[in-house]
């Protein structure tokens, strides 16, 4: 059984989708709703360029690349080799030939060279920064017993460090977008006011939790913000 929740298809039957053609041919892929959600929040466009900068295994690049059109170009980066050769496999199955991918550890800025430099930076930067995964508790039970409270104080450290360098990769009046599959305020609002509070040329434009056990997805979290100079 196939039901449409615009712009995806939830897909119910016997079988898993990696079984299906459609999925071997490169012309689905598997995304919770709730990750969709934060793909939607960069409102990626065609001719744009664009920065996944903790990009994992690809699932939001993939997602952005496709919204682009395949015009433009989406620079993937994560700190694992290792996701980063998924990624490349799932863009090359899915004909995504703007897609670059490279490594990044989240010290300084990469060199994205002259195509980035010469536009003033890019026009879209998505954070979706390491996180407890509290909003993946519902599929990951086991999660809980992984993690503690006083862990919540260094994520933030972590989530604050990759936001202010990330975004300063974003030109004039271009959007970053933080995200994290988490519900905690501390991973969230709280890194979004003190990002906001050290750096006064950004605006923030909207902030929302997605997703929940009602809608059978996670919980992720996005905030979208302007570069206004």
């Amino acid at each position: 059984m196939v039901e449409e929740r615009s712009p995806a298809l939830a897909v119910v039957g016997p079988k898993g989708i990696y079984e299906l053609a459609c999925h071997r041919d490169g012309l689905v892929d598997i995304q919770d709703l709730a990750s969709q959600q934060i793909g939607l929040a960069v409102d990626a466009r065609p001719g744009q360029t664009v920065w996944d900068c903790c990009a994992g295994a690809g699932g939001k690049s993939l997602q952005l690349a496709a919204a682009m059109q395949g015009k433009g170009a989406v620079h993937a980066t994560d700190l694992y080799e290792n996701k980063l050769k998924d990624l490349r496999r799932r863009a090359r199955r899915a004909g995504w030939a703007n897609l670059r991918a490279g490594l990044w550890d989240g010290d300084r800025l990469p060199d994205f060279g002259p195509e980035v430099l010469g536009r003033g930076g890019f026009d879209r930067v998505l954070v979706d920064a390491p996180c407890s995964g509290s909003g993946t508790w519902r599929r990951h039970p086991d999660g809980r017993l992984r993690f503690a409270p006083d862990q919540l104080p260094d994520l933030a450290a972590v989530q604050q460090s990759l936001l202010v360098t990330a975004a300063e990769a974003v030109r004039p009046g271009g959007l970053v977008v933080y995200a994290t599959c988490s519900w905690f305020r501390a991973e969230n609002e709280d890194v979004v006011a003190a990002f906001l509070a050290a750096r006064p040329e950004f605006a923030l434009r909207a902030q929302q939790l997605h997703g929940n056990p009602a809608e059978d997805a996670d919980t992720t979290f996005t905030a979208v913000l302007e570069r206004m100079g």
